[in-house]
């Protein structure tokens, strides 16, 4: 990490597989902070997890310019780790391509990736399969993104396809409208659901009181005994 700092010929670092944890990555990101030829870092397989993922945002949103692909994935990166993507996405102008699948992200960490990329001018390709993104998500997701090589404003391969191909470069579309649109309509479908749900614990509520009532009543009825 330290001739990082000073190289000026190395475009490309491959790290992958290498038991990579916060330390190396607090190094790495040191380095990054000072170096202005590497265009390609793979901390891939490696155990990273949020806190090393964070480290990565203060060098390549305030210092680095020059590196256009960072390759996270199968590094244990959970919706704590999507709040430092989507920092990366909306303040990080040099990143083309980060590569996220076979990670731990969920339908939270979807939604802020989602809202950062509302924001982001720059990105052109993601890997983000293989997550705990359900179907619902990555359907608020699919109009934000396009196969390699179709239209930006297309539409990629169905939300399951996402899951079977972990390879697929996804690139994204800028569709803002539709994302909050969909958002909000699930955001209110939630709503719905809760609110029903709330009913029907009242009317249990309240039939459990009337029978308790009726209880109470027909006890009170009884003549003494004896």
């Amino acid at each position: 990490a330290d001739a990082l700092k000073v190289n000026t010929n190395l475009k490309e670092l491959y790290l992958g597989k290498n038991y990579v944890r916060r330390d190396g990555a607090e190094a790495l990101a040191l380095a990054l902070m000072h170096n202005r030829t590497l265009t390609t870092l793979d901390v891939s397989h490696n155990e990273l997890g949020d806190e090393g993922l964070q480290t990565f945002v203060e060098p390549l949103c305030n210092h680095n310019r020059t590196l256009t692909s960072l390759m996270l994935h199968n590094n244990g990166i959970t919706d704590t780790g999507a709040k430092a993507v989507a920092q990366l996405l909306e303040r990080a102008e040099g990143l083309e391509a980060i590569y996220l699948y076979c990670n731990e992200i969920t339908d939270l960490g979807a939604r802020l990736i989602a809202s950062a990329l509302q924001r982001n001018y720059t990105l052109k390709n993601l890997f983000i399969s293989r997550n705990n993104i359900t179907l619902q998500w990555y359907e608020v997701l699919r109009p934000l993104i396009a196969a390699q090589g179709e239209d930006r404003a297309g539409l990629s391969a169905a939300p399951a396809d996402l899951r079977a191909a972990p390879t697929t470069r996804l690139s994204f579309a800028r569709s803002a409208s539709f994302l909050s649109d969909r958002a909000s309509e699930i955001d209110q479908q939630l709503q719905d659901q809760l609110a029903a749900a709330e009913a029907e614990y009242r009317r249990e509520v309240q039939r459990l009181q009337a029978e308790h009532a009726r209880s109470v009543a027909s006890l009170q009825a009884e003549p003494e005994s004896g």
